[in-house]
């Protein structure tokens, strides 16, 4: 079922297909045109797999994204070749379209993700998102959305003086030096947590509970051996502990990769420690 899509809507929706383009072009590699179809073929995506979100602001909405296995190689790559799950993707560029849309048009727009299944039969709203590789290779996407959605994503009133801000605009971006620039320009302002880890121990409840002032605690890091540097919690470097200016700081000495990244998470999942250990890394 189409369902008509007032202003407010639209800036949402275009905000996210372009970040969505761009996370896709991220993670897949490739370039991706992102189209938002009110319509849609009705039989576009069978046996979805979903993700739902959160949105808070005025009032909480909530909206779900699904898609099928066409849709997963243009996003996040195929095989061994795929750095994340689709789910990871759409959660990226739902992150980044709000995080623009809260600097101008939506001011106090918030989101997070939710852990739910399908949509209920009873949804607002229902458009399609057609995606389209270079290579002619195609998918779709479903987007479902609740009735308190056009309350949150309602446009602020600039004051007088003020420019109004642009709506976003939907087509992907293209290759070269003008779409690489752009992918820089969307962390402007936005700060990481950075944290240096000396190294890992594990430790039975009963040695824990023995813990107190003056005990030693051996970590798996040797002298001399490189420490992890990691933002949000992920591994993404190494480097040697120095002095700078009376502080301790880390000359970084090697970068990891996104396939590092990825092999590394997928070790973690098994293992429940994130150390780079033996995972190559360039």
């Amino acid at each position: 079922m189409s369902t008509p899509i007032d202003q407010a809507l639209t800036t949402f929706f275009e905000a996210w297909a372009r970040e969505l383009a761009r996370s896709a072009e991220m993670f897949s590699g490739a370039t991706v045109q992102v189209t938002l179809d009110p319509a849609g073929p009705a039989s576009a995506v069978d046996d979805e797999a979903w993700y739902a979100a959160v949105l808070d602001r005025q009032a909480t909405s909530r909206v779900w994204v699904g898609w099928s296995a066409d849709a997963g190689p243009l996003l996040a790559g195929a095989g061994d070749d795929a750095l994340a799950p689709v789910d990871d993707v759409v959660d990226q560029s739902l992150q980044a379209a709000v995080q623009v849309l809260a600097r101008a048009a939506m001011p106090g727009l918030h989101h997070r993700r939710e852990v739910t299944g399908a949509p209920p039969p009873d949804v607002a709203g229902t458009a399609h998102v057609r995606l389209a590789g270079t290579d002619g290779a195609m998918g779709w996407m479903r987007v479902c959305w609740d009735a308190s959605l056009s309350q949150v994503c309602a446009m602020a009133t600039p004051a007088i003086g003020d420019e109004a801000p642009s709506p976003p605009m939907i087509p992907a971006p293209a290759g070269g030096a003008t779409g690489q620039a752009a992918l820089p320009e969307r962390f402007i302002g936005v700060d990481l947590p950075v944290a240096v880890v000396l190294g890992r121990a594990r430790l039975r409840i009963r040695d824990v509970l023995k813990l107190t002032i003056g005990s030693l605690i051996e970590l798996d890091t040797h002298p001399g051996e490189l420490v992890d540097v990691c933002v949000h919690g992920t591994v993404v470097a190494r480097g040697e502990v120095v002095s700078v200016h009376g502080n301790y700081g880390v000359r970084i000495q090697e970068v990891m990769d996104p396939h590092s990244r990825m092999a590394l998470r997928e070790r973690t999942k098994r293992t429940g420690i994130e150390s780079p250990g033996r995972v190559p890394v360039s």
